[in-house]
């Protein structure tokens, strides 16, 4: 219980780190005399370690087997440019100072486009 873990982390430099350690423990040994084995538990043991054994392996190789492609395709337009009209508004700029600037997915990059 919390108490019993409070008590032993006050008391731990006394007793030493292994008893600190021992004292915290949340998954405690539990007894020989008071566990008892089913053909059941058996099985169920048996499936999750060929269930464990299996995924391991399987994604083992899939890692192992894995490849990067990369693939590129034109675009089978052939018109050299699209046309594409928009209209903004500045109050207080100049159409000398107006510039436009066009990038596209591939990179290309045209500067001042008027």
């Amino acid at each position: 219980t919390t108490s019993q873990i409070m008590s032993s982390m006050n008391s731990a430099p006394a007793k030493g780190g292994r008893a600190f350690l021992s004292g915290v423990d949340f998954y405690r040994h539990v007894p020989r005399d008071l566990t008892q084995a089913t053909k059941l538990g058996a099985i169920m043991s048996i499936l999750a370690i060929v269930t464990m054994t299996v995924l391991f392996f399987a994604e083992t190789l899939a890692f192992a087997r894995t490849s990067i492609v990369t693939e590129i395709s034109l675009d089978d337009n052939t018109t050299p440019q699209i046309r594409l009209n928009f209209n903004i508004t500045f109050f207080d700029l100049q159409c000398d100072y107006a510039t436009v600037d066009v990038l596209d997915a591939l990179g290309s990059n045209r500067q001042n486009v008027t």
